[in-house]
């Protein structure tokens, strides 16, 4: 029983700063935070490369601040939306998404799991880990999304100009959260259980808020 305790002390801290995040990144999501980003960023002009340099940019900055869970699972919906506007095949935006969320991951310690579990028995902030990491992570960055680009030009060559509607966006706790905790892991040589704590609270606090909004609408029915 005691090996099993102190392998839990030795490598939680991964897992809660990833919890965290992922609660950070729903509450952001739900105020429509990604599904915005993606669609002001298919009104950028200039055809389907730029367009796809930018998303993939923008999965990039995510994959990054978050983590390349949060990346996938929020990002990957927002590409595909954002690729039918367009009338462009998704293949290069799903595939390019899964793909930079993973090369993008090399940044920040909480960017990918590995990362924190490779550094649980170090301490090191991640300004300094960002330092270190800077030369490797653009160059991953750029070979991926030159990568994609030639392997998908066919499909990225059909473009229609079309764009959509921005949706109305309110920054709102969501926004807060990613920058709060963006301060915390860059600064801190231990963010873990204060971004954990924070994604609680703000999901707790979104659920809440909906649940009383709901009652509110339930109410003015009656």
């Amino acid at each position: 029983m005691q090996p099993l305790s102190e392998a839990f002390f030795q490598t939680w801290h991964p897992f809660a700063l990833i919890t965290g995040l992922l609660l950070i990144g729903a509450v952001a999501n739900s105020e429509g935070f990604f599904e915005w980003s993606g669609s002001k960023l298919a009104m950028v002009p200039g055809g389907s490369l730029v367009l796809f340099a930018c998303m993939m940019g923008l999965v990039a900055v995510v994959t990054a601040v978050l983590n390349l869970d949060t990346s996938v699972v929020f990002l990957t919906p927002v590409l595909i939306h954002t690729a039918k506007s367009r009338s462009i095949v998704t293949k290069p935006f799903l595939f390019g998404t899964v793909f930079m969320s993973n090369s993008a991951s090399l940044l920040l310690p909480g960017s990918n799991l590995t990362n924190l579990l490779v550094l649980s028995g170090h301490r090191t902030n991640g300004i300094h880990f960002a330092s270190m990491m800077l030369p490797a992570w653009a160059a991953s960055v750029l070979i991926t999304m030159l990568v994609v680009a030639v392997w998908s030009r066919s499909e990225l060559s059909n473009d229609s100009g079309a764009t959509i509607n921005r949706p109305e966006f309110v920054p709102g706790l969501g926004v807060a959260g990613i920058a709060i905790s963006s301060v915390l892991v860059l600064a801190l040589q231990d963010a873990a259980p204060w971004v954990l704590l924070l994604g609680c609270t703000l999901a707790l606090v979104t659920y809440l808020s909906g649940k009383l909004e709901r009652a509110e609408l339930q109410d003015a029915v009656n």
